[in-house]
């Protein structure tokens, strides 16, 4: 069994996806490779249920991308930024990845609001430095990391 394989996006978790076609069957794929700390498995998709899952996220833009540079006239797509520094292993399961909507800047500690889709947007308070060292700008991917001693449940 003949399979190409195309890199798609890479999330600064580590986090990896991948195009595949099967020469054999003809059918394109999309796998997922997830971090090793977050204990997942690898998980494989038509391409058409990848791109109708709720929530998209940057790797689904990548495939966009891709899709988009078929058509005449168009350009590459465009890179994925790598980050400035390697993937850092977490101990945290909950890394949702999204869009940063909104960046506000306060006296000493501002807000983050990420997209994650299905109209929910995670706000994080972090320092102004934070702010800058992760050049955090409207429309940046960003991944939520959430990491509580405590959860606390109402109905």
């Amino acid at each position: 069994m003949s399979i190409e394989v195309r890199t798609l996006y890479a999330s600064a978790n580590g986090d990896r996806w991948y195009l595949l076609r099967e020469h054999h069957t003809g059918r394109l794929l999309v796998r997922h490779e997830p971090n090793v700390a977050s204990g997942g498995d690898t998980a494989v998709f038509e391409v058409g249920e990848f791109l109708a899952q709720p929530g998209h996220g940057p790797q689904h833009a990548a495939l966009l991308d891709l899709i988009g540079t078929l058509l005449p006239g168009s350009e590459a797509p465009r890179p994925q930024p790598s980050p400035a520094v390697p993937a850092t292993k977490l101990s945290a399961r909950n890394q949702i990845s999204g869009k940063v909507v909104a960046v506000h800047r306060g006296h000493t500690t501002g807000h983050v609001r990420i997209d994650i889709g299905g109209g929910v947007v995670i706000t994080a308070s972090i320092t102004n430095e934070a702010i800058d060292d992760l050049a955090l700008r409207e429309g940046d991917d960003a991944t939520a990391v959430i990491k509580a001693s405590d959860v606390i449940v109402a109905k």
